[in-house]
């Protein structure tokens, strides 16, 4: 099977010619379930730049298991920051509408 421009792009190291969107990145250092090293906005941002990504969806741990509120404050705080960078996820518990 042939490669399309951007894989033949990425294997010869070229710059790529479009927007690259991150689909999955989670800022907050969030150390109960799961261990982040990087999670500060700056270095979450210092990563996709890495990587040549323009832009993140990101959504935060805390709010995935025990913390829905703390965690999507957590991703309204990162995108507010960096709203031309990050754009953020809004974790839901549909078993807790309450919440």
């Amino acid at each position: 099977m042939r490669a399309g421009p951007i894989k033949e792009a990425v294997l010869s190291g070229a710059p790529l010619n479009c927007l690259v969107v991150g689909a999955h990145a989670h800022p907050g250092a969030f150390f109960n379930y799961y261990h982040i090293p990087y999670g500060r906005d700056d270095q979450v941002i210092g990563l996709v730049d890495a990587l040549g990504i323009d832009e993140a969806c990101v959504f935060s741990f805390a709010g995935v298991n025990p913390d829905l509120r703390l965690g999507n404050d957590l991703i309204a705080a990162s995108t507010s920051k960096h709203p031309e960078r990050l754009h953020g996820l809004v974790t839901l518990n549909l078993n807790c509408p309450e919440s």
